[in-house]
């Protein structure tokens, strides 16, 4: 079953997705391209330094769609795919962890940022998730991505550490930083 919410913006729609249309799979491919291009620093969990081809990132969000622990959701401004956000639950064998989610992937393509994309994709996940006992959402992000940081915190996201080596890119470590939210008041 497809979720959707109509942001405030009557332009925007957010769709958990189960599937991808070959339009919607290209889109979202050219937004992370365009994402990975505009800011070095993201990565979209790929382990390049160069910016994937497109067959690339069309195999990880078809792969993506077929893990059963993953929602995906996608965000549409006037019908085109402007953002991503992706989630991780536990395996059903990770009953110790069974309350948690993590989010892997959260990213608004360039010419679409400024319009509170990124924060409206947030809380709809966050309340989606919650309908399924997950009670907390953690995540990870680099340290040199401060508006993401700052939405994090904003939205309520509580700082739990840091780690100095986080990720390494022309042989500089980069640091990360950890979060984690509590979803009873969502």
């Amino acid at each position: 079953m497809q979720e959707t919410e109509i942001c405030r913006d009557t332009r925007l729609l957010i769709n958990k997705i189960d599937v991808l249309s070959a339009k919607e799979l290209s889109e979202l491919c050219k937004a992370a391209k365009q994402t990975i291009v505009d800011n070095a620093s993201f990565s979209l969990g790929f382990h390049y330094l160069d910016t994937p081809e497109e067959e690339v990132l069309k195999r990880y969000f078809l792969g993506a769609l077929l893990v059963p622990e993953r929602e995906q959701f996608i965000c549409k401004i006037d019908g085109v795919v402007a953002g991503y956000l992706e989630l991780l639950k536990p395996s059903s064998n990770h009953l110790t962890k069974s309350f948690s989610a993590e989010i892997i992937n959260h990213f608004v393509a360039p010419w679409a940022r400024g319009k509170g994309i990124a924060q409206s994709m947030l809380q709809f996940a966050e309340q989606l998730i919650a309908r399924s006992n997950v009670c907390v959402i953690k995540l990870s992000v680099r340290d040199n991505l401060k508006e993401a940081i700052k939405l994090y915190e904003k939205c309520g996201y509580k700082k739990w550490g840091s780690c100095d080596k986080y990720e390494k890119i022309s042989q500089q470590y980069i640091i990360g930083h950890f979060y984690y939210k509590e979803l009873a008041d969502v």
